[in-house]
């Protein structure tokens, strides 16, 4: 079977502020939704921006959508991602999930997740959920033995996201995707989201529980 493997990473500052045209301070959820095969993101490199704007003042949001792309674009070479604003005003439509359904893959596993950063060599701590189509046996053990391999081991999210591919890969997964959701850190939570079939990536980019 042709098995098409794909991938994206989300990126959610909880935190983002800055100064209307007229002074006032105003407050948003800014996502980045970027294909996992793009130059990753610092996040602390986005964060530090993020900080800086605090007082800088922007006529509206499409200008400061403005300065953010380009602060991606120049400072960490990322491109062809897609930036979402949602101000304060749409905070009551923010919707958190947990395990949405998927028809093409009805099994669903999630496990509490740890490695290091290799960054900052703190603890990175999260779940991932795998979703897959065959029924396998001791599927739980063996996702639950994975990641106990990997607690202890020095990762970006990145290769964290490859490695976890990888291993699952090697078990008796016939079509599955899963997603690695990390709890915020200095106010930035981070998604990743990997397959080795063709779903829409759309239905697990949802905001976690437990961001």
């Amino acid at each position: 079977m042709n098995k098409l493997i794909g991938g994206l990473n989300v990126i959610r500052a909880y935190e983002i502020s800055w100064l209307n045209n007229v002074g006032l301070p105003q407050i948003a959820v800014l996502e980045i939704y970027q294909d996992y095969t793009k130059p990753s993101i610092d996040t602390w490199q986005l964060k530090e921006f993020l900080v800086g704007i605090n007082n800088s003042s922007y006529i509206d949001l499409a200008a400061l959508k403005t300065a953010i792309e380009y602060f991606l674009h120049q400072d960490t070479n990322c491109i062809d991602c897609d930036i979402k604003i949602i101000p304060q005003q749409n905070f009551t439509t923010i919707e958190f999930t947990q395990n949405p359904k998927l028809a093409k893959l009805p099994n669903v596993i999630t496990k509490g997740t740890r490695f290091i950063c290799q960054q900052t060599e703190q603890p990175f701590i999260g779940t991932v959920t795998v979703y897959y189509a065959n029924d396998i046996q001791d599927a739980d053990t063996l996702l639950g033995n994975i990641l106990h391999e990997l607690r202890n081991k020095k990762f970006t999210t990145q290769s964290y996201a490859a490695e976890v591919m990888q291993r699952i890969t090697q078990l008796q997964f016939d079509e599955f995707a899963f997603v690695i959701n990390l709890n915020r850190r200095g106010g930035i939570s981070q998604a990743a989201i990997r397959s080795n079939t063709a779903i829409d990536f759309s239905s697990l980019s949802q905001r976690g529980i437990l961001e």
